[in-house]
């Protein structure tokens, strides 16, 4: 039964570690709530060339949008899906950033599909 309540999807966080930042993508009845350090390894280690980088880069990279902490932030889904793809080739310090990174393909993708927006909320 379809109860119409959001589902918190805590593959990549550890609620265990209550004083450490998370990143939660929020799309239809889906939040995705990420352990910061994923989204890092995302972004960092090694960086994509700046030539490749897309809305999602340069808003990380120069703290706009949700990584200035703007609350409630809603991103253009197309624009920052057309970024991720540029992350399918990158190696992480971290196994579970690879599949961090396919799952928000996957939610940027359906997002993008109907012209929709994803919130992000940086904590």
């Amino acid at each position: 039964m379809d109860t119409g309540q959001t589902k918190i999807d805590e593959t990549f966080y550890n609620g265990d570690l209550q004083d450490e930042p998370e990143v939660d993508f929020s799309y239809g009845r889906t939040k995705l709530r990420v352990w910061e350090g994923f989204v890092e390894d995302l972004f960092e280690y090694p960086k994509i060339p700046k030539s490749e980088w897309g809305k999602m880069s340069r808003d990380y990279f120069f703290e706009q949008g949700p990584w200035a902490e703007e609350p409630d932030c809603y991103v253009d889904a197309e624009e920052y899906y057309k970024d991720l793809l540029n992350y399918c080739k990158k190696k992480f310090r971290f196994d579970q950033s690879r599949q961090l990174c396919d799952r928000l393909i996957e939610m940027f993708a359906q997002a993008a599909q109907k012209h929709d927006k994803v919130k992000i909320v940086v904590e």
